[in-house]
C-alpha cells in the first residue's frame, strides 16, 4: 500500500510518535521479532517505523502483513521515501498519524539532502532516520539492531555495555564506521536537535529499551543527571521516609552541568 495525501484534506494536527529504526542486519533475518516489538509499542503509542533493507518493497510488505495480523483493526500504511529527504513525506506521515495509522517508511535508495543552492549530498540511512524523527517531533528515537547496546572498548576483554550516555560522552569514544559509528552519530544528532532521548539496542527489546531497562540510552546531560539521582535514590533502602519525601518535593535549584 502506497499512501498518498489528498490535496483537499485540512492540515493534520502534529502528533508525537515513537520513531523506530530497524537495522538491516537484524531485520533481514528476523521480521517476526520486529513485528512483535513494534506491535507491543503500538498498543499505547503512535509509531513510525523506518527501515532501509533491500529490497525495500519486499521487507515493507512483510512488515505490513505481520503488523496487520498482530494489530487487527489498526490501519497500516507504507510510505516509500524518495531519495531526497524532503517535506512532502513528512506532511504525508503527519496526516496518516492524525488518522491513527501506523506508518512504515521504506527508503528506495541512498538518501540525500539538498541544500538551498540545489547541491545534493548523500547521507547514511541512520542519519536520515534521525532527521525524519526530528522533523516529526518524535518523543524518542529507538534504533533496533542485532546487538544489545553500545559497547565501550568493543572487541576487547574490557568491553561493557553503556547504559546511559550523553552525546558528549559518545563523541569522546571511537566507533567503527562499518558498525556502530553511524548509529551513534545519528542518535547524538537527534538528541542535540530535539532534547528528546534516543536509544540503541536489540530488535527484541523495544519496550525495555524505551523504558530504559536495557540497551544504551542517549540523553541530554540534565536528563542523565536526574536519571542517575533517581537510580541512586532507589538503591538507598534505609533512607527515612521524610527524607525521601523531601527529595520528591524539593525544586531543582542551581542545577548546572
Amino acid at each position: 500500500m502506497i499512501a498518498t495525501q489528498p490535496a483537499t484534506r485540512p492540515t493534520a494536527p502534529i502528533r508525537t510518535p515513537l520513531v523506530v529504526a530497524l537495522g538491516s542486519r537484524a531485520l533481514r533475518g528476523d521480521v517476526a521479532t520486529a513485528v512483535e516489538s513494534i506491535a507491543d509499542l503500538a498498543c499505547d503509542h503512535d509509531v513510525v517505523v523506518a527501515h532501509a533493507t533491500e529490497p525495500a518493497g519486499t521487507i515493507a510488505h512483510r512488515l505490513e502483513q505481520g503488523l496487520n495480523a498482530a494489530l487487527p483493526g489498526r490501519e497500516i500504511a507504507t510510505v516509500h521515501m524518495r531519495s531526497v529527504v524532503g517535506a512532502d513525506e513528512v506532511r504525508t506521515i503527519r496526516w496518516l498519524m492524525a488518522e491513527g495509522v501506523l506508518v512504515i517508511c521504506g527508503s528506495g535508495g541512498p538518501p540525500t539532502v539538498v541544500d538551498a543552492a540545489g547541491s545534493a549530498a548523500a547521507v547514511d540511512h541512520d542519519l536520515a532516520t534521525a532527521l525524519l524523527a526530528a522533523c516529526l517531533g518524535a518523543e524518542a528515537l529507538l534504533m533496533l539492531t542485532d546487538v544489545r547496546g553500545v559497547e565501550h572498548d568493543w572487541g576487547t576483554a574490557h568491553a561493557r555495555t553503556l547504559r546511559r550516555a550523553t552525546p558528549e560522552d559518545l563523541r569522546s569514544m571511537a566507533f567503527a564506521d562499518g558498525s556502530m559509528g553511524p548509529k551513534v552519530r545519528a542518535a547524538c544528532r537527534f538528541v542535540e536537535a530535539t532534547g528528546a532521548p534516543a536509544a540503541i539496542g536489540a530488535l527484541a527489546d523495544a519496550r525495555a529499551l524505551l523504558d530504559g531497562r536495557c540497551g544504551t540510552t542517549v540523553q541530554t546531560i540534565h536528563a542523565r543527571l536526574w536519571a542517575d539521582c533517581d537510580g541512586a535514590r532507589d538503591r538507598l533502602s534505609l533512607v527515612p521516609a521524610a527524607v525521601a519525601r523531601s527529595l520528591d518535593a524539593s525544586p531543582a535549584r542551581g542545577l548546572s552541568a
